[in-house]
């Protein structure tokens, strides 16, 4: 009841996005009926409270009418300190939109107006990584609920585009001789310097959408910096 609006539409919940602030606390961008919502909290578990006073959304699903599907929201610092939060998707598993702007230290205030920069071939679950001064925008083509839902990225020297889409792309499709079926929507860590893939593909069933399973990959680079096609071999136990 507490992320609800009624803008919602509906009261489904996904996506939840969480990163450290450089005060120290944490933030939570979240997707609640098909809006985003932020939250903050002195600890990752939670207990969250509204960033915003008047417990309000911080995206309403109407903000940009029918062009945008308003979810799948993920909060980037850059190296420079400078904040940016990027979230969108499309309506009817068509025409995805990926939305882009800036925040204010406060993590939630917009430093200026959301704008579209949609890189090719995407439809949803933005992800940003930098490395070597490049930004990696990752995200999700495909329908999530079968298998064509997979994942792809694309390169630009800003964080706004425009984009490449890198020649490697996509980096995971279904693949019935390694049992991946519809990899996607995932986020990426780095561990002793190297880079991990954390995503979703569905489980065997009967019926689309119902069940998914998380696995684990790691994310490689050729010399050039472009980012390879995931092995689906998995990885051993990671020392902490």
């Amino acid at each position: 009841a507490a992320c609800t609006s009624p803008t919602s539409r509906d009261a489904m919940v996904w996506a939840p996005d969480v990163v450290k602030g450089k005060d120290g606390r944490f933030y939570m961008y979240v997707s609640v009926g098909s809006e985003i919502w932020a939250g903050e909290s002195d600890h990752p578990l939670g207990p969250w409270a509204n960033m915003l006073p008047d417990n309000r959304p911080l995206v309403k699903a109407d903000a940009f009418g029918e062009a945008v599907h308003n979810i799948d929201a993920n909060c980037f610092i850059d190296d420079d300190g400078r904040i940016y939060l990027y979230w969108g998707s499309g309506c009817n598993w068509v025409n995805g939109r990926c939305m882009a702007v800036e925040l204010a230290g406060d993590m939630h205030t917009f430093m200026n107006e959301p704008r579209d920069i949609t890189p090719p071939n995407f439809f949803e679950g933005a992800f940003m990584i930098k490395r070597n001064g490049q930004y990696y925008l990752m995200y999700s083509d495909g329908m999530a609920i079968n298998d064509t839902y997979h994942i792809r990225y694309s390169t630009s020297d800003t964080p706004y585009g425009p984009w490449t889409e890198g020649p490697h792309s996509p980096l995971a499709l279904t693949s019935p001789e390694d049992s991946v079926f519809g990899p996607g929507h995932h986020s990426v860590f780095r561990h002793k310097n190297q880079d991990y893939i954390l995503y979703h593909q569905l489980a065997p069933q009967d019926e689309e959408y119902v069940l998914r399973q998380l696995y684990i990959d790691s994310l490689n680079y050729d010399d050039a910096g472009n980012m390879l096609p995931l092995s689906f071999e998995g990885i051993a136990p990671l020392a902490w």
